[in-house]
């Protein structure tokens, strides 16, 4: 229990120092805006759910720099900082779940609002990113 403690306060700690403000939890849980729906999900729930639903995908929205030192097996990168990035999203089916995250959740946070706004069906918006999926001791590929 204290291991897990000490886990999510470092990812904290990681988070109010690398400038990711995370955005309120009105702004992300549950909201919609016409079809779209987003939900906050955990890291072994994301996990549990790339099992279960063969159909969702991993968008990774950090850095190709980040994205080449570690990525969750499958996901596909999106550079959110990158001049594209609208464009690049605007590109993907609308209609299949995406399982989505940065580092710790503030730019994925701060894109929702663009996800909703071109229509895209459901983000399960990985709240801890992806240092809360290597927090977790998940698998990850290079």
């Amino acid at each position: 229990m204290m291991k897990k403690l000490n886990q999510w306060f470092l990812i904290g700690v990681v988070a109010l120092f690398s400038g990711c403000e995370k955005p309120s939890s009105e702004e992300i849980a549950g909201s919609k805006e016409g079809n779209a729906v987003v939900e906050l999900i955990l890291p072994a729930d994301a996990s549990a759910m790339l099992k279960e639903r063969p159909e969702a995908v991993v968008l990774d929205i950090r850095t190709p720099d980040e994205f080449s030192k570690g990525h969750i097996a499958g996901a596909i990168n999106v550079d959110y900082k990158g001049d594209g990035f609208d464009a690049e999203i605007a590109k993907l089916d609308k209609a299949v779940p995406y399982i989505m995250h940065c580092a710790s959740g503030g730019r994925s946070g701060k894109s929702l609002s663009k996800f909703k706004s071109l229509g895209f069906e459901k983000i399960y918006h990985l709240e801890a990113g992806f240092s809360g999926w290597e927090a977790e001791g998940l698998p990850v590929s290079q």
